[in-house]
């Protein structure tokens, strides 16, 4: 008895390679789909945007051990640090809102984790303002967190006397003044002081400012 023997047709041969082409043509793609997306997801994004700017202010990044030039415009992200000259002045607009004011020879620090903003005030004039909407927003100066509240307003300026006091005070709104903890900066106190409620037209003497390093 002949044994059958069994052969694919042609055209079952031509499907294979059909299937065949086409699943490498779907890898293909989803590679190259995926390598020609931006990354967006792992960029690190903008915290805030210079909206005005008089005379000269700088911008020192993380990775730069050096102040660059920054103009209207400018991009500020997270871990920037800002510096205004004399006669300089500088408007900050912040994403969802806020605006950050430097007077003449001031800095401050930006800091933040996405979803809260940490300033980290170092000298001179400022003047903060928050949205209606706006996340949450915090200053640092020395041992103090102070959380601003939304549409509401404050200012730290320096007086001269027999040494140099920063006083805040708040123009509008209210804010929240707590211990601030630098090895958690984004845990709410637990065991710490209940934060104190300033108002508007209430000013007190804040911690001295933190280090320039």
């Amino acid at each position: 008895m002949k044994k059958r023997i069994f052969t694919r047709h042609p055209f079952f041969n031509f499907f294979l390679n059909i299937l065949l082409f086409l699943g490498i043509a779907a890898s293909a793609y989803e590679i190259y789909k995926n390598l020609q997306q931006p990354f967006s997801e792992f960029e690190e994004k903008p915290v805030a945007y210079i909206n005005r700017t008089r005379g000269l202010v700088q911008k020192q990044s993380e990775q730069r051990d050096f102040f660059s030039l920054i103009v209207e415009e400018s991009k500020i992200y997270s871990s920037d640090t800002v510096t205004t000259d004399s006669d300089s002045f500088a408007e900050i607009l912040f994403l969802d809102g806020n605006h950050l004011y430097l007077n003449e020879n001031s800095t401050i620090k930006f800091e933040g984790n996405g979803k809260q903003i940490f300033l980290s005030y170092v000298h001179g004039e400022i003047m903060l303002t928050s949205s209606e909407n706006s996340n949450p927003v915090f200053l640092i100066s020395g041992t103090d967190k102070i959380h601003l509240r939304p549409e509401s307003e404050l200012e730290i300026y320096t007086e001269q006397d027999f040494s140099t006091k920063h006083i805040l005070a708040i123009k509008k709104g209210c804010a929240e003044i707590s211990e601030y903890n630098p090895r958690n900066p984004f845990a709410q106190p637990v065991f710490l002081l209940p934060p104190k409620l300033m108002k508007a037209g209430e000013s007190i003497v804040i911690n001295k400012s933190i280090s320039k390093n």
